[in-house]
């Protein structure tokens, strides 16, 4: 008699437990998704207002510089906000003591200090350009802040240092605020990032090895991976790099890091040589004579199957030390370096001193004193687009920023700001502002849009330790901040607007010279060092293309890849020209570089026909020579061949286009 309320018992705890068990699913779901955005905007606000309360509480001149230092550190990760923070330090110190040493030679000049502060600028702006990384962070701040301090001392030069101590003392209070609150509060710590971008890269390739060997993958489709393989291995050292800034982070991971993506930079290599030689294969047609090419090709691919079996093996070790997080004996062989085209670099710092330049111009003009203004908002993100590969719609978004934050900031300004009486009330008023802008923050599609929403509030929202509330003096504050902004974006628009980061010609040429490095260049890591800057210039142009690359982009990555090829096997080729006796063999393959050498540098039907027929001489001499050798001399003859007979193949590639090859055979 008593089962029936058993059963309904039985029930009822059932249902509760689904109903628990569907409600920790959506809450893990929220907090992985929107969740965590809003967990962002938590931490964002806590170390700003913490910042500002700090800057009010020590009476510094201008609060809004620590909260505004607070937004710009506002980054996904602990370890990106302190690799940040680090760097803005660094650059704010340097910047400031720029700026001390240019108003003391300058002190009654005022063009003259513009002209040097324009070229300091320059400088910083085109050294960011050409790190790219957090480290490039510094450059921008240094310049930057230098004219943030020159700028305002035109008229009083004698409180220059006044100004510098209070502008390091306000970054420095913000970086702390920063700092501590990512770190403390919910610390979501990037060395986890890593390693799972790790374990994503393992998955990732060897699936698409798999699909290669099976010869499942056209060359097109192979190409547009390997494009985005050169993002990952620069996206791994950048995650790698913020790390290294986290108190549990191993710093033994480092040097394996480094090696993990040596390794299969490497296996990435020979993979696509492997690719290429067995697509030409497969295309011979039948009944045609060629069974001496044949023989190469198989010999050639049975080599580059060894060989890409040993990367692979090495590229495996790696990733289970680091997936076990177990401690290898490696050596380091270098951490991946950037590589910008020089004619960028240049482009990069003479558009932000020009803009310099050019604003100032403006500002004795038209006698305006908020111009000043204008001139400091063009200069921060003429330096801080310089590194991205589409600074125009960057800095269009943090415009479009700037235009929202216009009438939200002055509603905010008068109508709730200037009611509070405290600081609780202080941040009632301006928190959804700074909120709303924080959120933008977190996703990547209209981040800089709040970066610009937030910047533009932070300058004009937080009161000063003594408040006026002047409408005609907020309204042009707004117009020259936003001024500024499109200037900026204007700059980018008409000085040498093909010279950013990624453009496809400058790639492609700055490609062509990293092959003639290899075959010149000191070989210290030669190896290591042409891997690097060659997967970091398509790392630019997969950038700059965006998801789906033109036929003109492909056309530069297809080129890339092979002149990668070709500078790999010259490199090997000269190292054992260094291991090697005197002799024909040798003659030969240093006359195969110096020709490849006099071809890459000045490229002709000619000089492409030359190396070419050294390679062929090179050939017959390696293969003479092989009968006498001993074991480990074969061995290493036998990879030679394979060498020539990669460097063959990649001329041909080059010069099919329209250099004419004359009659050559195919026997390298």
């Amino acid at each position: 008699m008593n089962s029936p309320p058993a059963a309904t018992s039985n029930q009822d705890h059932s249902a509760a437990g689904g109903a628990l068990r569907w409600l920790a699913a959506e809450t893990a779901g929220w907090f992985g998704t929107e969740g965590e955005r809003w967990v962002f905007v938590a931490k964002a606000m806590l170390a700003s207002f913490s910042a500002l309360w700090l800057a009010f509480r020590l009476g510094l001149d201008a609060p809004y510089t620590a909260l505004a230092t607070t937004v710009i550190l506002a980054l996904p990760s602990s370890g990106m906000v302190l690799e940040k923070a680090f760097y803005r330090f660094l650059g704010t110190l340097v910047g400031c003591s720029a700026a001390l040493a240019l108003v003391a030679l300058f002190p009654q000049s005022p063009p003259l200090l513009f002209i040097g502060v324009a070229v300091w600028i320059a400088l910083c702006t085109g050294g960011a350009a050409m790190h790219r990384n957090q480290q490039s962070y510094s450059f921008v701040l240094a310049g930057y802040t230098a004219c943030m301090i020159a700028v305002p001392a035109i008229d009083a030069p004698d409180h220059v240092f006044t100004l510098a101590i209070t502008r390091v003392t306000e970054v420095g209070l913000g970086i702390i605020c920063a700092a501590v609150v990512h770190d403390v509060v919910f610390p979501r710590r990037h060395s986890r990032t890593v390693m799972r971008t790790v374990e994503a890269r393992y998955a990732s390739f060897t699936t698409f090895y798999t699909q290669v060997l099976e010869q499942r993958l056209t060359p097109a489709e192979a190409e547009l991976t390997h494009l985005k393989f050169a993002a990952d291995i620069a996206a791994l050292e950048s995650g790698r790099a913020a790390a290294f800034f986290e108190a549990d982070h191993p710093r033994s991971h480092t040097r394996q890091l480094h090696a993990f993506n040596a390794a299969f930079m490497t296996a990435l290599t020979t993979l696509y040589t492997l690719h290429r030689l067995l697509h030409r294969a497969s295309g011979v047609p039948a009944g045609v004579p060629v069974e001496r090419q044949q023989q190469i090709d198989i010999e050639t691919a049975a080599e580059l199957r060894e060989r890409f079996a040993r990367d692979i093996d090495a590229f495996n070790a790696l990733y289970h030390g680091l997936a076990a997080e177990k401690r290898q004996q490696v050596s380091d062989p270098g951490a991946y370096t950037p590589k910008t085209p020089p004619a960028i670099v240049a482009a990069s710092g003479f558009r932000a001193g020009a803009t310099l330049l050019v604003t100032a111009a403006a500002w004795y003009w038209l006698a305006w004193p908020f111009v000043g203004n204008a001139i400091l908002m063009a200069t921060i993100f003429c330096a801080l687009a310089s590194s991205s590969p589409r600074p125009t719609a960057l800095v269009r978004q943090v415009l479009i920023g700037f235009l929202l934050a216009s009438p939200l900031a002055f509603v905010t300004e008068f109508f709730l700001v200037a009611r509070a009486n405290d600081f609780t009330t202080l941040i009632i008023s301006a928190l959804p502002l700074f909120a709303f802008g924080a959120y933008l923050i977190s996703g990547p599609r209209w981040a800089g849009v709040g970066i610009g929403i937030c910047m533009f509030c932070a300058t004009l929202v937080v009161p000063t330790n003594l408040m006026r509330y002047d409408v005609e003096s907020f309204i042009s504050s707004e117009l020259s901040l936003t001024m500024g902004v499109a200037v900026a974006y204007l700059m980018f628009k008409l000085i040498l607007p093909e010279h950013t980061m990624g453009q496809k010609d400058h790639v492609a040429a700055a490609l062509w010279r990293e092959a003639l490095g290899a075959c010149n260049a000191p070989m210290y890591r030669l190896k290591r060092r042409f891997d690097n800057r060659v997967r970091d210039l398509l790392s630019q142009l997969n950038a700059a293309s965006g998801p789906a690359p033109g036929e003109a982009a492909r056309a530069v990555v297809r080129q890339g890849l092979t002149l990668l090829e070709l500078g790999h096997a010259v490199i090997e080729l000269r190292q054992l020209i260094g291991s090697s006796r005197p002799g024909p063999v040798r003659d030969a393959l240093q006359d195969v570089v110096r020709q490849l050498a006099a071809h890459l540098r000045q490229r002709s039907g000619a000089s492409g026909q030359a190396a070419l027929q050294a390679i062929l001489d090179a050939g017959t001499a390696v293969r003479a020579a092989l009968p006498d050798a001993t074991a480990e001399r074969q061995l290493r003859l036998r990879t030679a061949l394979t060498d020539l007979h990669s460097i063959y193949t990649s001329l041909l590639d080059q010069i099919a286009a329209g250099e004419p090859t004359g009659e050559t055979s195919h026997a390298a």
